[in-house]
């Protein structure tokens, strides 16, 4: 029987394995060649995507709601690959449909997909399998959707917006793990993740907003638009939503019975465990880039 790991230990684990993601990310975001960027973005994202899902269904898979996997995979590759057409668009798909107009329509192909399933293929899926497995899907692939979206943003370059968002995600994960584990005192829902106290909270908006602000005037002009009072309300409200996509996780792992959505990554534990806060987090970034940054 293992022992578990002390707090020191997992640290150094999630620091290790949070040094080999950067290794793999920043090659692929600023390769020198932009085919080869493209491609390594919709590779990594897919993969991502695919992970998730399955690890979602993982979760699912001891309750009477099982997640229809196949579906969910091929619609949610499909949806990534359009979202990723920012600027083109391959000649078999006609020039009516746009990017906006097939982000609608392969979640509605998708809901009738697993209505038919559940009409003419099985009859003995429950009807409830079919919700549980539309929530996987927007909680995975149309969430990670927005990511591409940030990336193939117009108004400023992908790599170094993208970079961005992350940096100042991931640190408020950071703050709130440092400061929580030296100070954490009072805790912040109990029920949910009895981890999460206030102190870390704090942590979590203070060190973001300080990696914001940072990271704006660090990079020069390729961040310029972000510079001012941009830098430090993104730095709240990008760390703020983090931790409600960390609870919201949590809350998944617990109705289901689980402590971690995978061990794929030592000291930080599955995939969904790695993006969950970068998937709550990726609407708002770009929504509030496209009403601060374009007229």
């Amino acid at each position: 029987m293992s022992t578990p790991s002390s707090k020191s230990q997992i640290f150094w684990q999630r620091l290790g394995s949070t040094f080999g993601l950067w290794v793999i990310i920043l090659p692929a975001l600023f390769a020198t060649n932009s085919a080869v960027t493209n491609l390594s973005f919709l590779l990594i994202v897919s993969l991502l995507g695919i992970i998730g899902i399955r690890e979602y269904a993982q979760m699912f898979s001891q309750t009477p709601t099982p997640v229809l996997l196949w579906p969910t995979i091929v619609t949610g590759l499909t949806i990534l690959l359009f979202s990723s057409m920012r600027g083109w668009q391959p000649s078999f798909i006609p020039s009516a449909l746009t990017s906006q107009e097939l982000d609608i329509l392969i979640p509605t192909l998708l809901l009738l997909w697993l209505l038919g399933y559940k009409l003419w293929l099985s009859g003995r899926v429950p009807l409830a399998s079919l919700a549980v497995s539309l929530m996987g899907w927007f909680y995975t692939f149309w969430l990670l959707t927005f990511i591409t979206k940030i990336y193939y943003f117009p108004a400023i370059n992908g790599s170094w917006l993208l970079l961005y968002f992350i940096l100042v995600t991931k640190f408020s994960d950071l703050g709130a793990y440092v400061i929580g584990s030296l100070c954490g005192r009072h805790k912040m829902t109990p029920r949910i993740s009895p981890g999460k106290t206030w102190e870390g909270f704090a942590g979590a908006i203070g060190v973001s907003t300080l990696v914001s602000v940072i990271t704006v005037y660090a990079t020069g002009s390729a961040l310029e638009p972000f510079r001012g009072a941009h830098c430090i309300v993104l730095g709240i409200l990008l760390s703020g939503l983090a931790v409600v996509g960390d609870l919201v996780e949590s809350l998944l792992k617990r109705e289901t019975g689980v402590k971690d959505s995978g061990n794929l990554f030592p000291g930080i534990g599955g995939c969904l465990d790695l993006i969950d806060s970068l998937l709550f987090n990726a609407p708002l970034f770009y929504l509030y880039c496209r009403l601060a940054l374009t007229n």
